[in-house]
Parts: C-alpha cells; sequence; structure tokens
C-alpha cells in the first residue's frame, strides 16, 4: 500500500516566523498594518503569536514586502498516512 504525506501549518511556530521575517527586515507593526491596507495591529499579533495564520491575501502581500515565496513564510510538517479503501481505485 502506497502511504501518502500531506503538510500540515504549525501555527505557533509560523508566527515565530513571521515576527522574526518582520523585525529582520526593520518594519514596525504599525507600518505592516499600513502596507497591509488597514488591517488592525491585532490581527498581526495573532498572527505572530500564533493564534490564527493571516489570509491568503495578506500571506501573498508578506511575501512580496518580505521577497519571499508564500511557503517561506510558513512552518509546516509533513503527516504520512495510508490511503483508506475509498482512495483506491
Amino acid at each position: 500500500m502506497t502511504t501518502i504525506s500531506f503538510p500540515v501549518i504549525q501555527i505557533e511556530k509560523t508566527g515565530k516566523r513571521l515576527r522574526n521575517m518582520r523585525k529582520e527586515n526593520g518594519i514596525r507593526v504599525a507600518a505592516l498594518c499600513e502596507y497591509m491596507g488597514g488591517i488592525s495591529e491585532q490581527a498581526v499579533y495573532k498572527w505572530e503569536r500564533g493564534a490564527c495564520l493571516p489570509t491568503i491575501d495578506n500571506l501573498l502581500a508578506l511575501s512580496h514586502l518580505y521577497h519571499v515565496q508564500m511557503e517561506d513564510l510558513l512552518v509546516y510538517c509533513l503527516l504520512y498516512t495510508s490511503p483508506s479503501p475509498r482512495d483506491c481505485s
């Protein structure tokens, strides 16, 4: 039977990465909020605490701001599983 892998985002580690990237780029939270179209500072702090993830649109904006691929913003691990019987043909 073939093993299948799929990525699972580690939210808290992703938050730490987002915070580190912002600080490494010398960007204040207020400036980031302005760049992102007026999102709240509270939203940014929630991302950086790992309470939630940015939307896809916000991840895209962050990737452009930091000159990285969207995937580089995320910390994830791969989970492995065998296919369920309904996945088999």
